[in-house]
């Protein structure tokens, strides 16, 4: 690696092949910020590596694989790998979040009618069908369908034979695959394969899209921090105490009845519970020890996302999410339906200035939350994730270029 990229990237290698004169093995190259995050890495043979980063509420698995033609063990050994690493409890222990993404060079297709060209008639390779099993999912088709992207060029022939897997319960996640043309850069015969993950519901903290915003002039910003390591239990009765008269003194019409739960409205459960949090918030301030930190007004905070299209963007993949994997029961009331009946009203004209965006983006309210309306939303949410990205990307170009020209400017 150039001297400098040595303070921006790390490598990590796999082991040359001892019966092979040539350069070979696998290695994957990492950023310095991600690097902080590292805890490890397996070298399970010479075409076979994996790469593990921990953050605060997820792990990534990375693997790189090379099915070189003369090993036919490396198919049978990463599949009984990835098995092994899905069911390690230890894994599960440091993270409920494990994304393992599966990447490399495959030297097969899954279809020869849309992963080559010209188009050949071929049995899909086992191997495929058994990483479907195992919970991964081609990230080209993902969000490509059946279009070609062939990524290696011989002759009159091109095929996808480089490929990235992902787990297909974090699919929902890609924003884009790209691939570039590499004649001009490596002199390969292999196109250069890019996907972009949207990491900001994984990644605990992950600010990275969010906009720094300086606090509103002339008031005053404060933080409350509450020493409970050294309250000891005298203090911590009397801050009992005082909820419980605050919560004698309240009226009776609070939501107890189990049974009947269902009858009351969000907007009934949300108003109890805003008196709760203030009763509590009252004791707290009241009987424990604390600490107030004043900011000064130049103190910056970080704000969500400012455009609209992308904040609805979340919430719809959230409800997705609710949906396949959470508690259907939450969306199961006619309250429920009611609500998001209005919301999509106001989510679909995120796009009405576009009429090719807004046909592909609107989203239809009959027969809101069945099967086949989420079957349609996930098609509707990843057209508006690939919009607002491509937003993204046009507006950071132009704040790029604006930078430039202001730096090259004659005056």
């Amino acid at each position: 690696m150039p001297n400098s990229f040595k303070d921006q990237f790390h490598i990590y290698w796999s082991n040359k092949q001892h019966n092979k004169q040539k350069g070979s093995g696998v290695a994957l190259i990492c950023s310095q910020k991600w690097n902080k995050h590292y805890q490890g890495h397996k070298i399970h043979s010479s075409y076979l590596l994996s790469v593990y980063f921990l953050f605060r509420n997820v792990i990534f698995c990375i693997w790189i694989i090379y099915v070189a033609p003369q090993n036919i063990t490396i198919l049978h050994d990463t599949l009984e790998k990835l098995k092994k690493e899905m069911c390690d409890k230890a894994m599960r222990k440091k993270s409920k979040n494990v994304v393992h993404i599966l990447l490399g060079d495959f030297n097969m297709i899954s279809n020869g009618y849309i992963d080559r060209t010209p188009p050949l008639h071929i049995f899909r390779p086992k191997f495929f069908n058994d990483l479907e099993v195992l919970g991964l999912i081609d990230s080209y088709r993902k969000l490509n369908k059946e279009a070609l992207g062939n990524t290696y060029h011989k002759e009159s022939v091109s095929t996808r034979i480089d490929q990235i897997w992902v787990s297909e319960i974090y699919s929902n996640n890609l924003l884009n695959f790209s691939i570039t043309p590499s004649t001009f850069i490596t002199q390969s015969d292999h196109d250069i394969i890019t996907i972009t993950m949207d990491t900001s519901d994984l990644i605990r903290n992950n600010r990275k899209n969010t906009i720094y915003n300086k606090l509103p002039t002339g008031n005053a910003h404060t933080k409350v921090m509450y020493d409970c390591d050294n309250i000891d239990t005298e203090t911590w009765e009397k801050f009992r105490l005082n909820i419980r008269n605050q919560l004698n003194s309240l009226d009776q019409d609070v939501p107890e009845d189990r049974e009947n739960f269902a009858d009351y409205s969000q907007e009934d459960i949300d108003k109890y519970w805003d008196k709760l949090n203030r009763i509590i918030t009252y004791a707290a301030n009241k009987e424990l020890p604390r600490k107030v930190f004043r900011f000064h007004n130049s103190f910056k905070r970080y704000n969500k996302k400012k455009l609209r299209p992308e904040r609805h963007t979340n919430k719809l993949l959230k409800l997705l999410h609710n949906y396949y994997h959470g508690n259907q029961q939450m969306i199961a009331s006619e309250d429920a339906k009611s609500r998001w009946t209005r919301k999509i009203v106001k989510y679909n004209q995120d796009y009405v200035t576009s009429t090719d965006d807004s046909n592909k983006c609107n989203i239809s309210t009959q027969d809101i939350f069945s099967k086949n309306w989420f079957d349609t939303l996930k098609s509707k949410v990843n057209y508006r994730l690939i919009i607002d990205y491509k937003k993204f990307k046009a507006t950071e170009a132009k704040s790029i270029k604006d930078r430039l020209d202001r730096r090259v400017e004659i005056t």
